[in-house]
C-alpha cells in the first residue's frame, strides 16, 4: 500500500496538462558590439551581441492568463554551441528600466548584454 501512493502521485503529475508559455512576437533590436560593451563595462569581450525583445503569453500568480516580455541576447557568432543562462532582476520602480526596453541608462540591460558578449545565450524576463 505504501508503494501505491508515490506511484499514484507520479501518475497524477504526468497526466496533468501543463500550460506552457507561447510566444506572441520576437522583434530584433539594435545589436551591440563587443567594443562598446568593453568601453562601458571596463573589460574585453569575445562576441558582438544580437538582442531580441520577446513577448509571450503565460499565466499570472493566480492562474489568470497574462502577457509578459523579456530580453534574449545571443552571441553574434552562431557557428558555436553556447551555454544558456537566465538573468532574473529584482523589482523595478520604473517600467522603462526592465531589460527588454531599449532606453538610455538601462544599466541592467548592459549586464545582460555583457553575459551574451561573454558567450552565453541569455534570457532576462521583464
Amino acid at each position: 500500500m505504501k508503494h501505491i501512493a508515490p506511484l499514484f502521485c507520479l501518475f497524477a503529475i504526468l497526466v496533468t496538462p501543463l500550460n506552457a508559455q507561447t510566444y506572441v512576437s520576437v522583434v530584433e533590436q539594435d545589436s551591440t558590439t563587443s567594443l562598446v560593451l568593453g568601453l562601458v563595462l571596463q573589460r574585453s569581450f569575445d562576441y558582438n551581441v544580437r538582442n531580441f525583445r520577446m513577448v509571450y503569453n503565460t499565466t499570472g500568480v493566480f492562474g489568470e492568463p497574462t502577457v509578459a516580455s523579456g530580453l534574449l541576447t545571443l552571441p553574434s557568432d552562431l557557428a558555436n554551441a553556447y551555454p544558456m543562462t537566465v538573468y532574473s532582476h529584482g523589482t523595478v520602480t520604473d517600467i522603462d528600466l526592465v531589460p527588454g526596453n531599449e532606453v538610455p541608462g538601462n544599466l541592467e540591460r548592459l549586464l545582460i548584454q555583457g553575459l551574451g558578449a561573454s558567450g552565453y545565450i541569455t534570457v532576462a524576463p521583464d
